[in-house]
């Protein structure tokens, strides 16, 4: 699976809130790539959980759709920005290709100041 979100800005607060705290610091940030992608709309679904809080459920959500086979990518909502969504995409999908194209991908750096 995997995981994208559904903007740059959304992209950085997802990533930062997963490093260890010992890498929150501006010489320990990891190299990142920013990647940007094209998805073809058609076939993308919301997922929907009554809880995006509850792991088990979340998971148990994300592992039935990917094995399903349902669509590409399913649309989840964001834990760190709860009105924004991320998208999960399934790279075993045989339609994946066709709908998923790399548009740009440049280095990224974490902005100094988010250094704690």
């Amino acid at each position: 699976m995997v995981y994208c979100a559904s903007s740059a800005s959304l992209a950085v607060l997802e990533t930062f809130v997963h490093l260890p705290p010992a890498m929150r610091r501006a010489d320990k940030f990891p190299p990142l790539v920013l990647v940007t992608l094209d998805v073809v709309a058609a076939g993308l679904t919301e997922l929907s959980v009554t809880d995006p809080y509850d792991l088990a459920q979340t998971r148990r959500a994300g592992t039935d759709w990917l094995t399903s086979m349902s669509g590409v990518g399913a649309w989840v909502p964001s834990q760190v920005v709860p009105a924004d969504r991320n998208l999960l995409l399934n790279p075993q999908h045989p339609d994946f290709g066709s709908r998923v194209t790399v548009v740009e991908a440049a280095p990224f750096t974490y902005d100094p100041r988010m250094a704690t």
